[in-house]
């Protein structure tokens, strides 16, 4: 998502992305959980694993809320260089 004119508009989307996989891989970890079993081949690490959002013009209330989402997800990395406040 590098340079694509991104605002803080975009913010429920890439919510909705980010929560998405966090979900699934949490579900996987779980469900694994519950029949005493560790997740095959690593499917609790696959899906989204790099998020890019530099040359885009986002708020410091943007990048807030995203690291209050990524405090959930232990596995995605977001790297913040680039990101232009308005």
């Amino acid at each position: 998502m590098t340079n694509c004119g991104l605002t803080d508009s975009a913010s429920p989307g890439v919510r909705e992305i980010i929560n998405g996989h966090t979900a699934r891989r949490n579900e996987i970890v779980w469900v694994c959980g519950l029949r005493g079993e560790a997740p095959k081949a690593n499917s609790d690490k696959q899906g989204l694993a790099q998020l890019i959002l530099s040359k885009n013009h986002l708020s410091d209330q943007f990048v807030a809320d995203l690291m209050a989402i990524l405090h959930f997800d232990q596995y995605l990395r977001v790297p913040f260089r680039g990101v232009c406040a308005n």
